[in-house]
């Protein structure tokens, strides 16, 4: 369905930002001690990666971060449609993202540029 519309990544990051501020205040209301502690140890661990600088960071580890820091959030709502959405969103982002890794280490090495596995938000349109 997404690749039909011609949905963006803009689109994507647009409706998780628009959702996930719902399910942390419903987080918020009805959180656990697990809860915080996860969601503790999950931001300790983004601290430990921007602290560690760009220089030697390995991309796969920090978008695995920050996608576990969301899905807890979306996860732990209370809302199973909610946490389902999530997971959609976050499986064509990082489908987006790992092309785009594949599309820069091809012209990198100056090989032809690998085919694209989902055809969901190749590109944003021009502005």
């Amino acid at each position: 369905m997404l690749q039909l519309s011609a949905t963006t990544l803009a689109d994507l990051y647009e409706a998780r930002k628009v959702i996930e501020p719902v399910a942390a205040r419903m987080l918020a209301v009805s959180h656990t001690q697990r809860d915080i502690d996860d969601l503790t140890a999950s931001v300790g661990l983004l601290a430990v990666l921007v602290n560690g600088g760009v220089e030697d960071a390995d991309f796969g580890e920090w978008a695995a971060a920050v996608y576990r820091f969301h899905d807890l959030i979306m996860e732990r709502c209370g809302n199973n449609t909610l946490a389902i959405f999530s997971g959609m969103l976050r499986e064509v982002i990082s489908r987006n993202l790992s092309r785009g890794q594949r599309v820069r280490s091809a012209r990198r090495d100056r090989n032809p540029v690998p085919p694209d596995d989902s055809g969901v938000c190749e590109t944003d349109p021009p502005a």
